[in-house]
């Protein structure tokens, strides 16, 4: 009162405070209730007036693959380099140069937020690359700019109001975001969440359109094998990742060692032919005669001559073995370590062989079917011989008398 406030302005005044904290703010028209959020119109656009304003597409930033305004994700499998592409690709737009020697990109200013690297370790490996492609720091300079958040975490959000609000338009032509899913720390955050991450791509289409560049975001595969998947389904996490995102570039394995395919799904480009490049350290080179259709192919589990049948009879058998005999025997008859396991857990989860011990050093194998000479299994032993006394290569000398029962779901063995 004694400031001249009315009663409406009393009335008001709760409203008020909440609004002048809100992140979005709507505009006070008198009582409380009164108020309502301003909702901008938008007003559709006829076609001649389309055509006529725009009549060209975006500049691009790499040719046949990323505008500006657009968003490109980056997918490889983790430890394959991709950091290493990453300052590749930053140098090669700061200094207009062709990436992978293949595509033309305009010379123009590039941000690089990495959350993986160190301030040493990222420094130490600018210089490295730098000296590879025999750039002098000197033209880098004013063209690449670099910002660790190893240690610091923020999210898109936090970013906004901590770094971006301060950016002008085009300051940057390029922002590339190292590596995507440690960007995304909020509350609620869910990679495969497909509502979650359209969100995510709707404030990142914001901030494109606002700072006038392109953005990039560096994200892994799943796990397994990904040579029989569409370009569009390579990627962890939900799908929505992929569609909308204009340019969505993969990495896979090729079928000759130390080698990828790049591949890409595009939205304003023509489709895009795949590119088998080498990774020399620090660089990736491009392999113009490697067939680009010859990926790495998954293993299938009878190639080595090994199924489950045989894995339980051969290297279980009949008595009750411990992991580091199973293991022995596995790499005695030339199998790996990561085969073994392989075999050890498809024959449990088939069936045909069980832990009837406890944990890693404790667990005892044990073949739980008579297997036939075909591969096929006809039926229990326990059934057959409930009292059969079942001994351990030397190394288990104890009776176990009756049918033996699961202690442990989980088989853990020597080998894991």
């Amino acid at each position: 009162r004694a400031l001249g406030l009315t009663a409406d302005d009393l009335l008001d005044l709760p409203r008020q405070i909440g609004n002048a904290f809100a992140k979005e703010r709507t505009p006070i028209l008198g009582r409380a209730e009164d108020a309502q959020p301003v909702v901008e119109q938008i007003k559709p656009i006829g076609i001649r007036e389309l055509l006529g304003k725009h009549t060209e597409l975006r500049r691009p930033i790499i040719h046949h693959v990323l505008r500006s305004g657009e968003t490109m994700n980056i997918i490889a499998a983790p430890k394959t380099g991709k950091s290493w592409m990453v300052l590749d690709l930053a140098m090669c737009v700061a200094t207009g140069r062709p990436w992978f020697n293949r595509f033309p990109v305009e010379k123009a200013p590039v941000l690089l937020i990495d959350n993986e690297l160190h301030d040493e370790t990222l420094a130490g490996r600018i210089k490295t690359v730098a000296d590879a492609k025999g750039i002098k720091i000197d033209a880098l300079d004013g063209m690449m700019e670099v910002r660790s958040l190893r240690g610091e975490l923020q999210s898109f959000a936090q970013l906004e109001e901590s770094l971006f609000k301060g950016m002008k338009p085009g300051q940057y032509a390029m922002i590339i975001f190292d590596a995507f899913y440690r960007f995304n720390t909020e509350d609620g955050a869910d990679e495969n969440d497909n509502g979650y991450m359209a969100s995510v791509y709707n404030r990142l289409d914001k901030l494109a359109k606002s700072l006038d560049c392109c953005l990039v975001c560096i994200h892994h595969t799943s796990k397994g094998n990904q040579s029989d998947k569409a370009v569009t389904d390579v990627g962890a996490g939900a799908g929505s990742m992929s569609r909308a995102a204009d340019t969505h570039l993969v990495l896979r394995e090729h079928e000759l060692a130390g080698h990828l395919v790049i591949d890409a799904a595009t939205r304003s480009w023509p489709p895009l032919e795949g590119t088998v490049v080498r990774f020399d350290y620090p660089l990736f080179h491009p392999e113009p005669l490697a067939d680009p259709r010859a990926y790495k192919k998954a293993r299938k589990g009878s190639e080595d001559g090994w199924t489950p049948e045989r894995f339980a009879e051969e290297i279980v058998g009949k008595t009750a073995v411990d992991g580091k005999t199973v293991l022995a025997r596995s790499l005695k008859a030339g199998l790996t370590e990561s085969r073994c396991k392989t075999l050890r857990m498809a024959a449990e989860g088939d069936g045909l062989i069980e832990n009837i011990g406890g944990k890693t050093k404790t667990a005892l194998w044990v073949c739980r079917v008579q297997i036939t000479h075909s591969g096929s299994h006809s039926g229990s032993l326990s059934e057959s011989s409930p009292n059969q006394v079942c001994k351990a290569d030397d190394s288990v000398g104890e009776t176990l008398k009756g049918s033996p029962h699961r202690i442990n779901q989980q088989p853990v063995g020597a080998t894991e």
